[in-house]
């Protein structure tokens, strides 16, 4: 179910940018699928984003956002952990982090199908919240959508398909 879900949802926003090269997105969201369903990801894999787009839209319905910030929200959860090791960047010398390398990661993928660059830009800049898991008031994003797009991500955290990962594997 969660690889149908993710494919609508991954659709509805393609089919929403007029510039968007559908055989592209379809490579993409392969991509997105083949590095999800990894066997090293653990929590950080296809369950996990589909809670998270699933939660999004739970809370566009109690919080009213535009569709195009909706729409940055969702492609913001394809790509949040797309760039993910279990180690620490500073564990391996590197000063990036995985947010940044995976909302670079958004940015090449969304320009690629034909997004323009204030949403690629949006998104990537979502997506870099969630290292430090709060809203920064000085950006041009709405702080409530902000917030929004973070709990989104930690909602995970306690729930079921968290814990089964924890229980079965014992990390």
């Amino acid at each position: 179910m969660n690889k149908i879900f993710l494919f609508e949802e991954w659709n509805k926003v393609i089919e929403s940018c007029a510039t968007a090269d559908y055989h592209v997105a379809q490579s993409v969201y392969a991509q997105i699928v083949n590095i999800y369903t990894g066997d090293d990801r653990h929590h950080h894999g296809i369950k996990h984003i589909a809670h998270y787009i699933t939660r999004l839209k739970d809370l566009f319905k109690v919080y009213q956002f535009n569709t195009l910030d909706m729409n940055k929200c969702i492609m913001g959860a394809f790509f949040h952990d797309i760039e993910y090791n279990a180690k620490k960047p500073s564990d391996m010398g590197n000063a990036i982090s995985d947010e940044d390398l995976s909302a670079m990661y958004a940015v090449d993928s969304l320009k690629h199908i034909g997004f323009d660059d204030a949403f690629a830009n949006d998104v990537s800049t979502s997506i870099s919240l969630t290292a430090q898991h709060k809203p920064n008031e000085s950006l041009d994003i709405d702080p409530l959508l902000q917030s929004v797009f973070i709990d989104a991500d930690m909602s995970i955290l306690g729930e079921e398909p968290f814990l089964d990962g924890i229980i079965v594997t014992g990390k």
